[in-house]
């Protein structure tokens, strides 16, 4: 059993409390593909900017300062398209920041070069907080099958380590990297046992406010969609003015081809259910396109990140992962039913049986069944 952290007992987010603890080869093995799956799925939620190798190398050579004049001009731009003067609403975000990258938010939740308003910092803390959630939370439904809480802690750091250097040299990062080693070094000592007594320890703080239900606060859908309406009529008012109509499909040199990249998956959510009937046939047909593309790519990618692995569970834990890090509105509008949830977990423990009995016989460890998964599904 794993015991320590009653905050990791709470049934209703996880039951790997009544799971073995797996080895600690079982956990190397398993930890990159649970990272995969995070990051695949955090990327077509909309948690990151879709960016090229290209474009994110010539983000990561930016000086602090211009981080913080994009980070400042960027977010002038999204009031200004959004029609509103504060990123907050009652004290919670009234945007969509996910076209922000890590070092452009951190800039403004830190006021660099103090030109960033005090709604602004917080917004962009939240929205910081908001990303480790996600990422958080699509490792912990993994560990609920796996009862591995060691792959938890391995998310974690990754995540810190991806941080860029203005980040990594603040007071708070240090001490959140210090405690996720200090709980990774207690559990190589003791892999039964969850991590306890440690300070600024950024899981065990996640777990708990996951337990109130203060993680992961999403804004209202409402909101979403309202924002959504504006910005397709805001294209539509710039194709206007060029003299040009918007179209959504077919040859671009009869209009002006609408743009949906820079809209979140909630946002295509909300205009592909199109639930208080805002939009037109047509803008959601091409948002349930759009989405369409987006999972099917992450699908994708979870399922070439596990094959490098020797791990026959990986594609069940990465298609966990994608379904536990989407928003309610998002599985509806991409499909994804509690039934299909029900399908990765037994999938994920006939792989698992089948791993174990290939390896009981002394033989291979039924690499092929990640395939056979992918047909099935």
């Amino acid at each position: 059993m794993i015991n320590g952290n009653p905050s990791l007992a709470l049934a209703h987010y996880t039951n790997y409390q009544n799971v073995p603890a797996q080895s600690s080869a079982a956990s190397a093995a398993q930890a990159g593909t649970t990272r995969a799956a995070n990051a695949a799925a955090a990327q077509a939620r909309g948690d990151s900017i879709l960016l090229s190798d290209a474009a994110r190398a010539g983000l990561s050579e930016k000086a602090g300062a211009t981080i913080a004049e994009d980070a400042q001009a960027s977010m002038k731009k999204l009031l200004a398209d959004t029609g509103k003067s504060s990123p907050l609403k009652d004290g919670k975000l009234d945007v969509d920041l996910s076209r922000f990258d890590r070092r452009e938010l951190f800039a403004v939740a830190t006021n660099s070069g103090l030109q960033f308003p005090t709604d602004q910092q917080k917004a962009a803390k939240l929205e910081l907080q908001r990303r480790f959630d996600v990422t958080m939370a699509g490792g912990l439904a993994v560990v609920g099958v796996t009862g591995n809480v060691k792959e938890l802690y391995d998310l974690a750091l990754d995540y810190l380590n991806s941080a860029g250097p203005e980040e990594r040299a603040s007071g708070p990062f240090q001490k959140q990297l210090a405690a996720v080693k200090e709980a990774l070094g207690q559990l190589e000592a003791n892999p039964e046992r969850v991590p306890s007594g440690i300070e600024n320890d950024p899981v065990d703080n996640y777990l708990m406010r996951a337990a109130k239900g203060e993680a992961i606060i999403e804004r209202s859908f409402a909101d979403v969609t309202s924002d959504a309406r504006r910005a397709l009529d805001k294209q539509y008012k710039a194709a206007d003015a060029e003299g040009k109509r918007l179209i959504f499909s077919g040859d671009p040199a009869r209009g002006k081809a609408v743009d949906l990249s820079g809209f979140g998956n909630r946002a295509l959510s909300a205009i592909s259910l199109n639930r208080d009937g805002s939009f037109s046939s047509r803008e959601v047909l091409a948002a349930k396109e759009e989405l369409q593309t987006r999972v099917g790519k992450t699908v994708q990618d979870a399922f070439r990140s596990s094959g490098p692995t020797n791990d026959p569970t990986a594609f069940s834990k990465n298609l966990i992962a994608q379904y536990q890090t989407m928003s309610a509105e998002e599985r509806e509008a991409a499909g994804f039913s509690p039934e299909y949830y029900v399908t990765l977990k037994q999938n994920f423990e006939s792989s698992q049986a089948m791993s174990q009995l290939f390896a009981g016989l002394g033989g291979p460890s039924a690499s092929g069944s990640s395939l056979n998964l992918m047909s099935y599904l």
